[in-house]
């Protein structure tokens, strides 16, 4: 292999998935969380930066990739997503 061939890319970073108790109390959710939670659901496990990548423009805001973080760190807290297994 040449140092100019290129390696397949593969999703770094930690994968999440919902919760059975992120489904029920996230149901309620709307707006950003909304969004984010959807994509969670259907994409399972997904890394924050293929959620930014899915709907960071549907954010509507300038700093999409920060409000990701911040609604996963905050339902990580509360249990509602955990880590997921990592994707190949």
């Amino acid at each position: 292999m040449s140092k100019t061939s290129k390696k397949a890319k593969t999703a770094r970073g930690n994968t999440y998935v919902l919760t059975p108790t992120g489904k029920k109390h996230l149901a309620d959710v709307s707006g950003q969380g909304a969004i984010i939670r959807d994509t969670i659901s259907r994409h399972q496990p997904i890394t924050a930066a293929q959620i930014v990548d899915r709907v960071g423009k549907s954010l509507k805001s300038k700093t999409p990739a920060k409000n990701i973080a911040f609604y996963l760190c905050i339902w990580k807290a509360d249990g509602f997503v955990k880590f997921g297994a990592k994707k190949k």
